[in-house]
């Protein structure tokens, strides 16, 4: 018996490994404690009543596997998991520690190899950044600990192998993104920051609009048209554009946005390309006489409108009509406030979809490369043991993943006399991944590369949350709401 074969009302004995221990208190001030617990397919939150972590501590470490008779029961849509009476600890001959191990979908020795190919396959242009990605992948630097490192203590990736899977997989859709694919070599990086800095010479970081107007491409409404007019009729979605009436404002942009749905489609095949593509076109169009005011109250009015006027709002909707409902009030694109929580993972990224659509041309192995060693401190931040299992060192809690992978890099890059443009664009891609100086990047992005990488960084690490959490619920369910996210999630039919 598995977690995942639980059901409402149910109670089995599992063999489960301790991962971490959280303690918490009842409303009667009792303590009780909820430790993270895997059968090595799947992790849940098992509540311990009636004690405290330093008693589950001591007899139950990080690393250990118990028998536990756990007890399943519903609470708000969602499964709930508490020990009952008689779990203990399992001697070593009881059980085999390797079917404990949680690990990415794709072995993560096949995901470094997939790592090295990206790194091969850099052209001439690239050979500085070739060079730098080569040395920080080899046996010499940190190949050992990417197959084991862990992307996280407690949110996303956090398991065996899951910060080199975290790093992969924003690669690989940097590769697909339907750019103009440029050169940013350090001539052209110079030139652009010094247009830059003429132009806001009080800034301390060019504008985002300055960086997006210097990289973009015009399309006309009749292209447009013409990709609307070769997707699937029969999609439910697109079906739903017929409710529709009015003109794009920024056709190139929408464009753009549509593209890039599909590529993340391609990486996150949970997500629904059409009903991104659908709420796409209708956020970013401007309806028949709609208000000329864009404060928040006029944005609430908008998306009204657009509503009522579709006859989107029904008791009978379908559930094509529902997620599209959902995505339309939530998703925050064009001239749209998000006016309700994010409860499908498809409007959260077409949030961050909409920024990439600030872009039409990148240098895309740079963007790439950039992927590759963002989180790369998260080496030195974070300690990981053979189960995936983290916990911070004493310079990760002082100095963080950002400021400590800057020090990495730097060290090698003066090891290799990498130029120091081309140095310094990679140091500022790890500077600025956070995106925001309030959301703990040492720099806001002053390049496209730079920008998008933090995009990606968003997609990719809310994409493992909602991944996980659909996992765990019912076809038609909400969860509770989820840390992390600020949303309940909503598994569709």
């Amino acid at each position: 018996m598995k977690l995942k074969e639980l059901s409402d009302g149910m109670t089995e004995d599992l063999k489960l490994m301790v991962k971490s221990s959280e303690e918490k208190q009842t409303v009667k001030q009792s303590p009780y404690v909820i430790a993270e617990m895997t059968d090595g397919d799947s992790v849940a939150q098992i509540k311990f009543w009636g004690i405290d972590k330093s008693f589950f501590d001591e007899r139950f470490p990080v690393g250990c596997v118990m028998n536990v008779p756990v007890n399943c029961k519903t609470y708000k849509d969602t499964l709930t998991y508490s020990a009952c009476n008689g779990y203990g600890l399992l001697h070593e001959e009881e059980y085999d520690i390797h079917d404990f191990l949680i690990l990415p979908p794709v072995d993560p020795e096949d995901i470094y190899k997939k790592c090295l190919d990206i790194i091969s396959s850099m052209n001439d242009q690239h050979a500085m950044s070739k060079k730098l990605l080569s040395c920080i992948y080899s046996e010499r630097k940190y190949k050992e600990q990417l197959l084991i490192w862990s992307g996280a203590k407690s949110l996303h990736h956090n398991l065996r192998g899951g910060l080199i899977w975290h790093m992969y997989r924003m690669a690989e859709l940097a590769l697909l993104l339907p750019y103009r694919d440029i050169c940013m070599n350090a001539d052209k990086y110079e030139h652009f920051m010094q247009k830059a800095y003429a132009k806001y010479p009080h800034d301390a970081q060019p504008t985002a609009d300055f960086i997006a107007g210097h990289s973009r491409i015009s399309a006309t409404e009749e292209q447009l048209k013409e990709y609307i007019g070769n997707l699937n009729p029969e999609n439910p979605y697109i079906k739903q554009l017929n409710r529709f009436q009015g003109t794009w404002p920024d056709t190139a942009k929408t464009l753009i946005a549509c593209r890039i749905a599909e590529a993340v489609a391609k990486v996150y095949p949970t997500l629904d390309p059409c009903l991104m593509i659908a709420g796409i076109l209708i956020l970013s169009m401007d309806l028949d006489a709609a208000p000329e005011s864009r404060d928040i109250y006029s944005s609430g009015v908008l998306i009204g409108e657009r509503m009522t006027k579709s006859n989107l709002i029904s008791h009978d909707e379908t559930e094509e009509e529902k997620c599209l409902q959902s995505i339309i009030m939530s998703a925050d694109i064009g001239s749209s406030l998000s006016l309700h929580e994010k409860n499908l993972p498809e409007a959260f990224v077409l949030s961050q979809i909409w920024k990439m659509a600030d872009y039409s041309c990148a240098d895309k192995q740079m963007l790439a490369a950039g992927c590759l060693i963002h989180d790369i401190g998260k080496l030195q931040e974070l300690t990981t043991d053979l189960f995936g299992c983290a916990d911070y060192t004493v310079p990760g809690s002082l100095f963080g993943h950002t400021l400590l992978g800057i020090h990495m890099v730097s060290r090698i890059i003066q090891e290799l006399e990498i130029p120091g443009e081309i140095g310094d664009m990679y140091l500022h891609m790890i500077a600025s991944h956070h995106g925001r100086t309030e959301w703990g990047a040492l720099a806001e992005p002053a390049f496209p590369e730079a920008a998008i990488i933090h995009c990606l960084d968003m997609i990719d690490s809310r994409m493992y949350t909602y991944e996980k959490t659909t996992q765990q619920l019912e076809v038609g369910n909400l969860s509770e709401t989820i840390w992390g996210l600020g949303a309940k999630v909503y598994r569709a039919k």
